[in-house]
């Protein structure tokens, strides 16, 4: 395989991979009780999408937003790799869970992403993709994925909490 077609399969994987991030993060905003850790859990995912998007920029990948900083250009980019389908991404199916099945099979979406970009960063060598004197790029999109799944487990407890409050006032 050619060292193009390198980059191009490259540039397909991450985006991909992109969506697949979004389409976990629509989920969570969907399907979830509004509380602090979803909205975490939806953040943290957020920054890993950013952080694989400097990941597209390191390979080569061609700015998608090129008037994102010229103040002189009224223009505003729409955003890329957004998810358009669910079922293409090889998610858990959510159907029939209820809310504490369906924080779990999102979780279990985050690591199967996590392994999967460990993976990725692992063959790519990408530890020493510093962007602007920052941190390694593996090392932010994997933070931000583990921050989330993290949240989720949080969202767990506010789960729990919020039946036991329910079952309080049925006592009652």
């Amino acid at each position: 395989m050619g060292h193009e077609n390198h980059i191009e399969m490259t540039v397909l994987f991450l985006q991909s991979m992109r969506k697949r991030i979004d389409c976990i993060s629509g989920k969570i905003d969907r399907l979830l009780s509004a509380s602090r850790p979803k909205s975490l859990a939806i953040t943290s995912l957020d920054q890993a999408f950013m952080w694989l998007g400097l990941e597209l920029a390191a390979v080569g990948n061609p700015n998608p937003y090129p008037t994102s900083m010229d103040k002189s250009s009224p223009v505003i980019e729409k955003p890329t790799d957004k998810a358009e389908t669910e079922e293409s991404l090889f998610l858990e199916k959510l159907g029939g869970l209820d809310e504490t099945g369906v924080t779990k099979a999102l979780r279990l979406d985050i690591q199967r992403t996590i392994d999967i970009l460990r993976v990725y960063f692992t063959n790519q060598n990408s530890t020493k993709k510093v962007v602007a004197g920052s941190y390694p790029i593996n090392m932010s999109v994997d933070a931000n994925l583990v921050n989330s799944k993290l949240w989720l487990g949080k969202q767990l407890n506010h789960i729990l909490k919020t039946q036991e409050i329910k079952e309080e006032k049925l006592s009652d």
